[in-house]
């Protein structure tokens, strides 16, 4: 195993689980929605939805973080894929000499 295969492994655990994200967030608007509706008191009202606009922006960050990230991660692994193959290519034994 090296030290690339936990990072490969992670990287595409992620990816697999990232775009669950989007239709739990949707459920969870749709709920926070529905309760907003349901309200009657104008100062619930405007908590409710200064509660949802925090979460919508948490999620949001979090997204942008995970996508940095993976964007990252793949560009570090191309770059130590290429690295590795280079150094096999290099004929060892007859440059040093």
């Amino acid at each position: 195993m090296t030290t690339l295969q936990p990072m490969t492994a992670n990287l595409e655990a992620v990816k697999i689980k990232l775009p669950e994200i989007t239709p739990s967030f949707r459920t969870f608007a749709e709920a926070q929605h529905a309760y907003n509706g349901a309200l009657t008191d104008e100062g619930q009202r405007q908590e409710s939805e200064v509660y949802f606009a925090e979460i919508e922006s948490s999620i949001d960050f979090f997204c942008r973080t995970i996508n940095d990230w993976l964007r990252v991660t793949e560009t570090n692994l191309q770059l130590d894929n290429q690295v590795r193959q280079c150094f096999s290519s290099w004929n060892w034994s007859s440059k040093q000499a």
